[in-house]
């Protein structure tokens, strides 16, 4: 079973989404499905569910709007 851990969390658009940075990917989460995630947790590939999207990891995919949490 392929594993990864919780590295970052960001709200955009008042909480409507939410990106994870997990392992190598940043994946994007609608209010209406939201992962329970918590920063430092290792989760499997079923725990990541299904992000409206997901991108390789890199700065630039994080929207100028998106403000870090701090959970």
């Amino acid at each position: 079973m392929a594993t990864a851990k919780v590295h970052a969390h960001w709200y955009v658009q008042d909480g409507l989404i939410e990106i994870w940075l997990v392992g190598k990917y940043l994946y994007y989460y609608s209010w209406e499905d939201l992962p329970n995630f918590k920063l430092g947790q290792v989760v499997s590939k079923e725990e990541i569910g299904h992000p409206i999207k997901w991108l390789p990891w890199n700065p630039k995919y994080i929207p100028i709007q998106a403000y870090r949490a701090l959970n």
